[in-house]
């Protein structure tokens, strides 16, 4: 057994979580580390200088081969010191390249350009795609959507029936399962995804994977 200290010298900040595949650790969603204890590969924050990028622990994603790696983050495009405020900061899904810890693209995770939101579970696809459920606090009341990313861009969405809060959620297959409140009533309920849309049963394709490259559920 090889012991590594990785908050003293290896991933600063690092967050309570850890995905494997394809022979990489992805550390906090802030490293990827050889899984023999190599040098840790920092992930960049920023975009440029157009604003900073604080990466969010979970879900993080990485597919089979280890490469890319698929992290959210929160996104504050001030760039005058002032932090953002609740309105103005977004959640971003990056992809990111392990070899280098640069963003290969980025996109807007949330359902409205600019209301705020919250992403609640997301899943990678067969064949690259990533599903995501988040919702947009509208002034009429949240509303839920299952998005589907793909290269950089927004492929598809969906909007869940009317306006239910949403407490927790998991991908399975071609379904989504979510527990919700709808009128005042807790829920469990089922959405097809699509013929189209299938998820990926290798690497960690969800916030719990396992390192034989299979997903397994949390105790």
């Amino acid at each position: 057994m090889k012991l590594s200290a990785l908050l003293d010298g290896g991933v600063p900040e690092g967050g309570a979580s850890l995905a494997i595949a394809g022979g990489r650790l992805l550390v906090g969603a802030r490293a990827f580390v050889p899984e023999d204890g190599g040098v840790p590969v920092l992930l960049s924050e920023g975009d440029g200088g157009a604003g900073v990028r604080v990466p969010i622990a979970e879900p993080a994603l990485l597919s089979p081969a280890g490469q890319p790696g698929q992290l959210f983050a929160r996104a504050c495009a001030r760039t005058d010191g002032v932090p953002c405020t609740a309105r103005e900061e977004r959640v971003v899904l990056r992809a990111v390249d392990p070899e280098s810890g640069h963003v290969v693209w980025e996109v807007d995770a949330l359902p409205d350009e600019v209301a705020p939101g919250t992403v609640y579970e997301a899943a990678l696809l067969q064949g690259g795609a990533v599903a995501v459920l988040a919702d947009a606090e509208l002034p009429e009341g949240p509303q839920a959507w299952i998005q589907f990313f793909a290269r950089g861009a927004r492929v598809g969405s969906c909007p869940l029936p009317s306006r239910p809060r949403v407490a927790g959620a998991a991908f399975l297959g071609q379904h989504l399962y979510v527990v919700l409140s709808r009128d005042g009533v807790w829920r469990l309920e089922s959405y097809g995804l699509g013929r189209d849309f299938t998820t990926e049963d290798r690497g960690w394709p969800q916030r719990h994977g396992g390192p034989s490259r299979m997903r397994i559920e949390s105790p």
